[in-house]
Parts: C-alpha cells; structure tokens; sequence
C-alpha cells in the first residue's frame, strides 16, 4: 500500500468504485452487490440520516444481525464521518442499555426483529432521542409520521411524541406500542422519534460534501465482552481498517 492510496475506508471503497463499478463487492447468500450498486445505497441512507439530523462527528448506535444493509449503514455512516457503535445483535438488558447510554449516541438504527429489547432499555439510555427501524413498514399507534424529505407524514413512518411539530418532545414516560410489529406491545419513552430505515433510504436529499477524515479521526466504538466489569469502549480510529488490511496482505 503506497502513501498515494487512500487513508480512510470510505475513499477506499469509493475509489474502488470509480476503477471497477460493475465488479462484485459483497456476496450475502448469493445476492451479488456491485460496487457501484453499495455506493449508491451508502449514498442514498447518508442523504436521509443527514436529513434527520446526522451530522459529522455523532456517534450513532447499530444493531443488526449479519445483513447486506448492516454494510450499507456503516458505509453510510463513514459518508458522513459520524461514528458507527455497533452492538452486538446477541446483548440484551443491562448489557444493551450500558453500551447505548456510555456511547453518547442521540440516534439508533436497529433491526425490527431486536427492537423488542431495545425498547424494554430505552429508559434506562435517555440521551437517544431517535430511534430508525429497519424491516418494518407498520404505523405506530399515536404515533406522528415525519419525512426525511419534506417534514410530511409518509405512509409507514412513525414518530412518538413531537416530532415534526416543532414542538420540544415531553418528558420520557411509558408509551403502548401494539403496531410495532406482529410481536406484542412494547413500550417506548414518549421522547423518542421513530423512523422507518427505507423511507430514509428512499430520501431524494444529496448528503453534504464528503470531507476526508484525518487518520486518527474516530470510526467507531467497539465495546469489549464486559466480563470482568462494565464493557469499556475502545474507540477506533479511521487508519485502523486500512492499516489492518495492509499488515495481512504483507502477511500473506
């Protein structure tokens, strides 16, 4: 890897782009993503999280199990040069709500098939404020739908408590969900906005200019196993995938 190569993933995949769009990239269970066809999702979801408030330097939580759409996020997320936190899809109480809450993170994406423990943690994690489904198209009970593109209620999206009203959210209380999924009830706080992770998607807005990160910008937050006491957060920085690329190619 000469010092002409690029410093950061997102350059990295992006330049790969440019040389070889039609070459495949991801192989999930025999669904073949191009590169150009990664980009251009990556692109499109960090044009609807800018739209939601997503902003260089927020740290944003992810829970998904292993799925094509997992990578799209966090090459959304690099995009954007916010700082993915992935949790492990398998946490669940305390151990879930102590990474969301240590993070700092103001915003969640999550998988519907986990969002009933999510939201049993949520709160015990007050500093998240919104929370994007992925794989659910249900309206939420009392809910108020908010757009990525135009602040309008879409079909299918649903924000608990104020959102898009610009009114300030109320304070965190139980909140009945029973739309949610075909699961049940869950309860949320009634500060917490929830957006549906295809509409953001599907948002038409262009995410801002990409301003490459410095080699020791933060790229995420990985938290260790917890075994010994609280799990601590070892913050990685944006050279560590490249420089751990480089070490096994001269390995090999």
């Amino acid at each position: 890897m000469t010092g002409t190569e690029q410093k950061d993933l997102w350059s990295l995949c992006e330049g790969r782009t440019g040389q070889h769009p039609d070459r495949v990239a991801l192989d999930f269970d025999g669904g073949l993503w191009t590169w150009v066809k990664l980009i251009e999702a990556a692109e499109a979801l960090a044009g609807g999280l800018a739209a939601s408030g997503v902003a260089a330097g927020d740290v944003v939580c992810h829970m998904s199990p292993n799925h094509p759409e997992a990578v799209v996020t966090m090459l959304a997320l690099l995009r954007l040069g916010a700082v993915e936190c992935p949790a492990n899809a398998g946490l669940r109480g305390q151990q879930l709500a102590h990474v969301l809450d240590h993070s700092g993170a103001r915003l969640l994406i999550v998988e519907d098939s986990l969002a009933d423990r999510v939201a049993e943690q949520l709160p015990s994690a007050p500093g998240i404020r919104t929370v994007v489904l992925r794989g659910q198209r249900q309206p939420l009970a009392g809910g108020v739908a908010m757009s990525a593109d135009s602040g309008q209620p879409p079909a299918g999206v649903a924000a608990i408590g104020h959102a898009g009203s610009g009114q300030p959210p109320t304070e965190a209380s139980g909140f009945d969900s029973a739309d949610l999924s075909e699961s049940g009830d869950r309860s949320l706080p009634t500060a917490v906005t929830v957006l549906d992770y295809a509409d953001l998607r599907g948002s038409s807005r262009r995410p801002p200019p990409f301003r490459p990160p410095a080699s020791s910008d933060p790229m995420n937050i990985v938290y260790t196993s917890g075994t010994t006491g609280p799990a601590k957060g070892a913050v990685l920085p944006q050279a560590f995938p490249i420089e751990q690329a480089r070490i096994k190619i001269e390995q090999w």
